[in-house]
């Protein structure tokens, strides 16, 4: 059953989703810079109401989204909560035609980069394995467009004309310049790199990171844990998606 009314003044939907620390803020944040796109500079979780599913709060959510996106000339709204990845079929019922961009990051990165927030390697660990377990459903379905991080920041070209044509536009040389357009993610203040990472200083250094060209921080996992401590995510139940999503190999580590 529809229970939105989806806006016919925009053209298409696409969410950003999967698990955090994955690179979805960045790639909503070069996505935003696009002449025909608007992604809102914030986490709306449209789909995860506190209270009930697809009550007056997401409703009211979803048509700020349109409002902002309809004030600001565009006609493609794009929108970035890495936890809708749990809510992918209630999106496809209550907007149909939505397609979904999906970033994969190594489980280690994603789990140290957790840790660092929420002073708990455990917790990333299992957040990426239940999140990447998620995506591993929804691969292959011509609605989803699933990349892998470390090839964006490898070819961000070649990975932004793809994303670019799955949700029908064309790529603009602009959007590599995201960085010199302030964008504050959750009305966070860029005050440059810090140390801390939890509360409130996550949110500074998510700004922070999104406003500087895209870099490679692949492999800084080994600054944060042993491979003893990530074996869950090499040996044992990650790695299924490790092998799938080519970041281990029947001969080990890639």
């Amino acid at each position: 059953m529809l229970l939105f009314r989806v806006s016919r003044k925009i053209g298409s939907h696409a969410f950003i989703c999967g698990c955090g620390h994955s690179g979805t803020t960045l790639i909503a944040t070069i996505l935003g810079t696009h002449s025909q796109i608007y992604v809102p500079p914030r986490e709306t979780a449209i789909f995860m109401p506190p209270r009930r599913p697809l009550g007056i709060g997401s409703i009211k959510r979803y048509r700020l989204c349109v409002g902002e996106a309809l004030a600001a000339g565009k006609q493609i709204l794009i929108e970035k909560t890495p936890k809708h990845i749990e809510h992918v079929d209630l999106i496809r019922a209550q907007i149909p035609g939505a397609k979904f961009i999906i970033p994969v990051r190594d489980g280690r990165d994603v789990a140290t980069s957790i840790m660092r927030r929420k002073l708990d390697l455990g917790v990333g660990v299992d957040r990426w394995i239940r999140d990447n377990n998620l995506v591993s459903n929804e691969l292959h379905k011509e609605d989803v467009f699933v990349y892998r991080h470390e090839d964006l920041v490898k070819d961000p070209v070649g990975v932004l004309k793809k994303i670019c044509g799955f949700v029908e536009v064309d790529y603009e040389e602009t959007m590599l310049e995201y960085h010199k357009q302030q964008t504050l993610w959750n009305g966070a203040q860029n005050v440059g790199a810090t140390a801390e990472r939890t509360g409130r200083h996550h949110n500074q250094n998510r700004t922070w990171q999104v406003n500087q060209p895209i870099f490679d921080a692949s492999g800084t996992w080994r600054n944060y844990a042993s491979e003893e401590e990530l074996q869950e995510i090499t040996t044992g139940r990650g790695r299924p998606l490790m092998e799938l999503f080519g970041y281990l190999s029947a001969e080990g580590t890639r």
